[in-house]
């Protein structure tokens, strides 16, 4: 399934699975410029800590069968920036 979700101007542009609602990835959003605001020029430890909470809440998407270990990966560049 292909759904459409923008975040600072750029689009999803991979498959997700099916139970994966935007609701989810509103959570996400707002966690990670949650981690942006916290982490100007070089990452504070709120902003670690607020890194843990992204990784956690997408590990626990996986454990609840809502997504899966290659999909976290995915989103978790997308919403970092970090695509390849």
């Amino acid at each position: 399934m292909t759904l459409y979700y923008m975040f600072e101007g750029r689009e999803v542009n991979f498959d997700i699975p099916t139970n994966l609602r935007v609701e989810h990835l509103d959570v996400l959003s707002g966690l990670v410029i949650s981690y942006k605001l916290l982490s100007k020029d070089r990452v504070t430890k709120a902003a670690k800590v607020q890194e843990g909470f992204i990784r956690g809440y997408l590990y626990g998407l996986e454990m609840s069968g809502i997504t899966d270990s290659t999909i976290n990966d995915k989103l978790y560049k997308f919403f970092m920036e970090e695509e390849e």
